[in-house]
């Protein structure tokens, strides 16, 4: 049956400024708040599209991530959120996906995917507890990866997705200079010599 529109997370009804998020369903004009399913139909090929839509013209950090699982294919089996616009994916099963987005309705940026065989073309996100950002007190910022890990660049985004900074870098452990940085929240992507990233949100307070 039918599922009622998108899910809708509050409105400002002053300003109507929103943001919500939704499935698509091939073939029909509407946007799913849910997607029904039967357990016997879901397959790791599966592809859900995703929608999203905002009208939020201010700075924003948006977070996708899973509130709760039911049944056995969900909890035995991992779940991916696929960004087309940055190419990159991450298990939503390691943590909540954080991204940034211009105004408007945006129905081929996100797919949820369910193995990597789908993803031959992305890149692969890693949880982003691998890794510290430190502000030192001269304003300087310290990024630290888990011992295993390399890092290759380091990208600094602000919250509308612009390119900041991009430092060519080695090694797990760097300080970089970001003085000019005014105190705000940005996102730091970190790509690792591996070719997966690391995407996690900074806040400049010096």
């Amino acid at each position: 049956g039918y599922d009622g529109m998108a899910y809708d997370t509050p409105r400002n009804l002053s300003s109507a400024l929103y943001s919500s998020i939704y499935t698509i369903i091939e073939g029909i004009d509407k946007k799913f708040a849910i997607q029904g399913k039967n357990t016997s139909s879901l397959n790791l090929n599966e592809i859900i599209p995703l929608g999203f839509e905002t009208s939020i013209n201010v700075a924003t950090l948006y977070t996708l991530s899973i509130a709760s699982l039911e049944g056995s294919f969900l909890t035995s089996n991992d779940i991916y959120i696929v960004d087309h616009l940055l190419n990159t994916t991450q298990s939503l099963k390691s943590s909540g996906y954080t991204f940034t987005s211009d105004t408007g309705e945006f129905n081929d940026r996100f797919e949820i995917v369910f193995t990597p065989n789908t993803l031959s073309n992305l890149d692969f996100n890693i949880d982003s507890s691998a890794l510290s950002i430190i502000e030192l007190n001269n304003g300087d910022v310290q990024f630290k990866l888990a011992s295993h890990l390399e890092m290759e660049t380091v990208e600094i985004l602000d919250l509308l997705g612009r390119t900041i900074y991009v430092f060519n870098t080695s090694g797990n452990e760097q300080i970089f200079n970001m003085s000019q940085l005014s105190q705000s929240t940005y996102l730091a992507k970190v790509k690792l010599n591996n070719d997966y990233y690391i995407i996690k949100k900074a806040i400049k307070q010096k």
